[in-house]
């Protein structure tokens, strides 16, 4: 009786000296606990296996009370994809903590990762992200360690991975307050309503996006946060009623990271042109394109399905239609019916190859010609003058508004071959007629009112 009584004595002295051992997560000091406090702990980790693979409290900590780690974290896990891992966790915050960020990846947060953004087991990603901080700062133990906050996982993932604007360089402290104490108090102390912390990549002036600002429940930077994201699923697609997303920063009122303005553009504005639903018709709204200004490297076509596009260029090779064989520009790749530049070469018509098809053709105006009605009856129409662009304009066109003789449209000479009389004359005046929507209706043959026997008579004595 007496050594059974000696067995649970020494028994009842281990215990008490393993739950004296267990660490509080809220300070760098060794807690005293009671079994009860001990069992809340365990039973609020709730491991699972959800996240990290942790199904138990032996998976990282040492139960046997041997580790010289803190926290009794284990000298050696077992990893998932490497096998036993050795680790020193002797620091909440600094060396030898939790991921420190040297070159020997043997922190407790950093063992078993392969596949992470940051803190991969062999060092691969190459990219600082809090080293020497706490990690269960943001990422709870309580949690399974699983990114913060819940609710807005896909926004933290927008802001942190999305290659949207060169350099934008986002980390943590680009939007929260160092050290991270208070994940809902941002960089200026103020909660997420009033901060404006969020106001320089996110313009919340200007057209968009309108009344409320940020706090706007279609389109402001604000309200998506904490609503679940402007994407689907997929992190590609915009939501329904998100389609004017991009406009918040590229409307009049342009945001401007580091030092970089957003271009200005108005595609909310349909002119009935190129089919362009939304700025994700033809632009990789996540930030991932390979291609100059984020253009996707598929287009799918309103006739012929998907066709792969390759734009790393403004001008030149492999720029909006260069003029080679592979039609795989962006400027190319929907067209079927046009005299230049379609799908699958068939007009086989040279139309200032390799040049900026936007120096013409707007990206404000949906890329429709400007003054149609007059650039058609010039182009294509009157049979006796051979007429291309650079009859008029002067060669590349560096400024379409500046015409052969580097003039402008008022003061230019260049009508003159082709057209009398005073060609600033708003009835019959070729210049006039230019500007403001041209000499024939809609059928591009009857003569507007008023025109009808002055417009050939300033060519043709009659």
């Amino acid at each position: 009786m007496l050594y059974c009584q000696k067995i649970l004595v020494l028994s009842f002295i281990v215990v008490t000296l393993l739950l004296s051992a267990c660490v509080d997560d809220s300070t760098n000091e060794t807690t005293t606990m009671t079994k009860t406090s001990l069992d809340t702990e365990i039973k609020r980790s709730n491991h699972t296996g959800k996240y990290h693979h942790v199904e138990g409290c032996a998976t990282c900590h040492d139960i046997t009370g041997n580790s010289i780690n803190i926290a009794l974290i284990n000298t050696v896990i077992d990893t998932p994809s490497n096998g036993p891992k050795t680790v020193r966790f002797t620091a909440r915050t600094g060396p030898y903590s939790f991921a420190d960020g040297d070159a020997t990846y043997d922190g407790v947060c950093e063992v078993c990762h392969t596949q992470n953004k940051h803190h991969n087991n062999d060092g691969q990603d190459n990219t600082a992200h809090m080293d020497g901080t706490a990690c269960t700062t943001c990422h709870l133990h309580d949690k399974q360690f699983a990114a913060p906050p819940m609710p807005y996982t896909q926004s933290h993932q927008t802001h942190l991975q999305a290659r949207h604007v060169n350099g934008m360089n986002v980390t943590c402290t680009t939007c929260h307050n160092y050290p991270i104490s208070a994940p809902l108090v941002f960089a200026d102390l103020l909660p997420l309503a009033t901060t404006t912390v969020c106001d320089t990549c996110h313009s919340p002036g200007g057209t968009y996006p309108g009344t409320d600002g940020l706090l706007n429940a279609a389109l402001g930077a604000k309200a998506n946060f904490k609503t679940g994201g402007i994407y689907e699923a997929d992190g590609l697609t915009l939501k329904a009623g998100k389609e004017k997303w991009c406009t918040t920063c590229h409307d009049e009122s342009p945001s401007v990271i580091n030092s970089m303005t957003a271009s200005i553009t108005n595609i909310g504005a349909s002119t009935g042109y190129h089919y362009v639903a939304g700025c994700q018709t033809c632009h990789d709204v996540s930030g991932d394109s390979s291609n100059t200004k984020l253009v996707n490297t598929i287009i799918r076509t309103p006739n012929s399905g998907s066709k792969n596009i390759v734009f790393t260029a403004q001008t030149g090779s492999k720029s909006f239609a260069d003029g080679d064989a592979t039609y795989d520009g962006v400027c190319e790749a929907c067209h079927t019916l046009n005299r230049h530049h379609n799908d699958d070469g068939h007009d086989n018509t040279a139309h200032f190859d390799g040049i900026a098809c936007t120096t013409c053709h707007l990206h404000s105006k949906q890329f429709a010609t400007p003054h149609p009605e007059s650039h058609r009856r010039h182009l294509y129409l009157h049979s006796s003058v051979s007429t291309v662009c650079t009859t008029c304009h002067n060669d590349p066109l560096a400024d379409p508004l500046i015409f052969a003789d580097m003039q402008p449209l008022a003061t230019t000479t260049v009508c003159d071959t082709c057209h009398g009389g005073n060609l600033l004359d708003p009835i019959a005046g070729a210049k006039a007629n230019f500007i403001n929507g041209g000499v024939y209706e809609k059928d591009m043959v009857t003569l507007k009112a008023g025109k009808e026997w002055v417009w050939c008579r300033t060519c043709h004595v009659i």
